[in-house]
């Protein structure tokens, strides 16, 4: 049965209906797998976003690593800002130019490698700010049944996840893999 946890409704049916019509073989909609393209933005509906989105989360928890390499940083007013939760200071001005600065300091220089091993720590080993549990436990159960959905029944060449891809790429598959142990 797919999307168990979803209303019978029309959005339930237009995406059963689109995933059986892009897999039948004989369908003139018929997409081969190597061309199966799936594409979710991630605005809150596979994670919670309160107090903050989960990428907050990560920000924090890098900034503190980074810290304890380079205590000076202490100093500086939007790392203050920043662990001291005062994103309205992050946020001020037309660029938000705070927050720019900390996410310079908390993604750049490293591998793309060094970024998914980060990520992985901090996915590892942090919990949701709120719910106090691992962030793989905190998903939307009908958001995780429209993401296995296709895995299972399109075999997707490509999942994009919207921004920041790399970061929910990963971890994307990281909730599915815990959801189907459960």
């Amino acid at each position: 049965m797919v999307l168990m946890s979803w209303n019978e409704s029309p959005v339930k049916q237009a995406i059963i209906s689109f995933v059986e019509k892009v897999t039948s073989s004989g369908s003139s909609d018929y997409v081969p797998p190597a061309m199966r393209v799936a594409v979710f933005d991630n605005d809150g509906t596979l994670w919670p976003e309160n107090p903050w989105p989960f990428q907050v989360d990560y920000t924090l928890f890098k900034l503190k690593s980074i810290i304890q390499e380079k205590p000076a940083l202490r100093n500086d007013p939007m790392v203050k800002a920043a662990l001291e939760g005062n994103f309205g200071k992050l946020l001020e001005g037309p660029h938000h130019n705070g927050l720019l600065h900390v996410l310079v300091l908390t993604h750049t220089d490293m591998t793309i490698e060094e970024f998914s091993d980060s990520v992985e720590k901090w996915f590892d080993s942090s919990q949701h700010p709120r719910f106090k549990r691992p962030f793989s436990q905190v998903t939307y159960q009908p958001m995780q049944e429209v993401l296995i959905h296709p895995m299972e029944a399109v075999v997707v060449g490509t999942m994009i996840i919207a921004i920041p891809y790399v970061i929910t790429r990963g971890l994307v598959n990281r909730v599915i893999m815990y959801k189907k142990k459960a």
